[in-house]
């Protein structure tokens, strides 16, 4: 099986989702993460989470939003355990009812062939592009993160970044060395 895809057990709703540019705050492995091209969110209805997340009108466990993952990012760290946001480039509300099979870690790892035997097919989802909003991380890039022609290169912080996602390390194991 090609794990290409991870399903979410969020209380996030799709507003917070475009605000952060991707679902946050997962322990996962970079590692893991390295084929993963698609995530789906599904919904955690828990009262526990009503006063950060406000209303969620999907039913519990059904999936709701299905995102392009576009990159990984340390955003925090809570309990020594790195918590990522899965950056997404584009997005698709779905709904299918009972996704979610209660499991009891809040990420699992699939693939698409999966997906579609539960209704979702990604190659026939309406995909739209994530909303650009300034200054939150993951939507727009920030200056030292921001595209560069091949005329322009990159900078430390770019390699690192893709250094990490191809091989799965940290960024902060990443060692690069100038010499000239």
């Amino acid at each position: 099986m090609s794990n290409n895809a991870l399903i979410v057990f969020t209380a996030k709703t799709v507003a917070m989702i475009h605000e952060q540019g991707g679902t946050a705050s997962w322990v996962l492995s970079p590692a893991s993460m390295r084929d993963v091209r698609y995530v789906v969110c599904t919904r955690n209805t828990d009262r526990e989470f009503d006063e950060e997340c406000g209303p969620r009108s999907e039913a519990h466990g059904s999936a709701f939003l299905v995102g392009k993952v576009s990159g990984l990012k340390v955003v925090k760290e809570k309990n020594n355990r790195k918590r990522y946001l899965v950056q997404m480039s584009e997005y698709a509300l779905v709904s299918v009812a009972d996704f979610w099979t209660h499991d009891r870690n809040p990420t699992r790892y699939t693939d698409t062939d999966a997906l579609a035997e539960r209704g979702i097919d990604v190659e026939k989802l309406d995909w739209l592009p994530m909303p650009d909003i300034d200054g939150v991380i993951g939507v727009m890039p920030h200056a030292e993160d921001a595209a560069v022609s091949p005329s322009d290169g990159l900078t430390i912080a770019q390699a690192k970044h893709g250094l990490s996602m191809k091989f799965g390390v940290p960024e902060e194991a990443i060692q690069i060395v100038i010499n000239g």
